[in-house]
């Protein structure tokens, strides 16, 4: 094992990355559900559950507050009993499309169970991303995006938007600048705290 510049300890390697069509490489451990590590609140947890009748829904709450553990642990459930529940936790480095395009192509196509019909892959355009999607014959899938925030202004973001537009087809809603339609956005609780 290779050891630290001086130290003389062992460097720890870097994980592998996997390249993702023309895009980016994709750091695998930002496409995977993390492991939830956390108490179980039943009054949030059930509210979750609601999210399902919603095309798109939005978690908000202040830093901290738990969002990422309620959504990893529902997304976990539902991977449990096979759904297709596919991770992405965005960074603000990830604000070009062709980068952004990939990690949500290679959230998907991690989600799906093995055995079910893959995805097509070459998602250079949310086009392609939506094609993909709309020919997959596998029902209904959960996507989650963990920390979109940090893509705020982004090419991204834009990206985001024009492939809800298609998703949705729903007309974009320039008071929110998230991608998100009021009438498809189903706000769990503005403060995740317990009570």
């Amino acid at each position: 094992m290779p050891q630290r510049p001086g130290t003389g300890e062992p460097q720890a390697r870097l994980p592998a990355m996997a390249s993702v069509g023309a895009a980016p490489a994709v750091v695998p451990g930002k496409v995977h559900i993390p492991r939830v590590r956390g108490m179980t609140r039943d009054r949030l947890d059930l509210r979750v559950v609601d999210l399902w009748q919603h095309g798109l829904s939005l978690v908000v709450a202040p830093a901290g507050s738990g969002k990422t553990t309620l959504l990893a642990a529902w997304a976990a459930a539902a991977a449990a009993r096979g759904i297709p529940a596919a991770w992405y936790r965005a960074e603000s480095t990830d604000g070009e499309a062709a980068g952004f395009l990939g990690y949500l192509e290679a959230a998907v196509s991690e989600a799906i169970p093995a055995g079910a019909p893959p995805i097509a892959r070459g998602w250079s355009s949310a086009e392609a991303a939506v094609d993909a999607l709309q020919r997959w014959p596998g029902g209904r899938l959960l996507l989650v995006i963990d920390d979109l925030h940090t893509l705020a202004g982004t090419e991204a973001e834009a990206t985001l938007e024009r492939l809800l537009d298609y998703v949705q087809n729903t007309p974009p809603d320039p008071s929110y600048s998230a991608a998100c339609v009021k009438q498809r956005i189903a706000l769990i609780d503005k403060n995740l705290r317990l009570k």
